[in-house]
């Protein structure tokens, strides 16, 4: 059986987060109701995961951007500062070193940020939508967790599931 799971850095500051998110699904009209991996796996991995060490460290959220872009946005993020941008990609480089047996090589740069929202069909323009929402500067937070996540795609969407946690030193 194939399982999908995902690394995620737990994020502290949950309700400013998302009441943005909440806010961008208004002004959108919106209503708010990658990994495949063998089972036999999933030890190995969560064994590896168990060796990484980090330390905590705190952080300042930046613009709301989409993927593929901010005109026909299907994916809503909200990005980090240049210093959140350079602790969470260093984290990200320790995850990857200790899981590149197990995951394919990604080519795409890393960019540091926190998915908002998905849209299921359509798109959303950003650029007209929230121009008074464009950043989120001065929303600070903290990573002191990372977390193997399962997910479990069912007809109101994703439910996610933690596998293995691990806590900063």
């Amino acid at each position: 059986m194939i399982t999908r799971v995902f690394v995620s850095a737990e994020i502290t500051n949950k309700e400013r987060v998302t009441a943005a998110q909440e806010n961008i699904f208004i002004q959108a009209g919106s209503d708010s109701s990658k990994l495949n991996v063998d089972e036999k796996l999933l030890e190995r991995i969560k064994t590896n995961f168990s060796e990484i060490k980090f330390t905590s460290f705190e952080f300042n959220y930046g613009n709301i951007g989409g993927f593929p872009n901010s005109n026909r946005a299907r994916i809503v993020w909200l990005g980090v500062d240049e210093d959140g941008h350079k602790n969470i990609s260093k984290l990200w480089q320790l995850v990857s070193e200790k899981l590149a047996n197990f995951v394919k090589k990604d080519n795409d740069p890393f960019i540091p940020h926190i998915t908002l929202f998905r849209l299921r069909n359509g798109s959303i323009n950003l650029e007209s939508l929230i121009s008074n929402h464009t950043s989120a500067r001065g929303i600070s937070d903290r990573i002191d967790l990372l977390t193997v996540k399962q997910s479990t795609l069912t007809p109101l969407g994703p439910r996610y599931t933690d596998i293995i946690t691990m806590t900063s030193k």
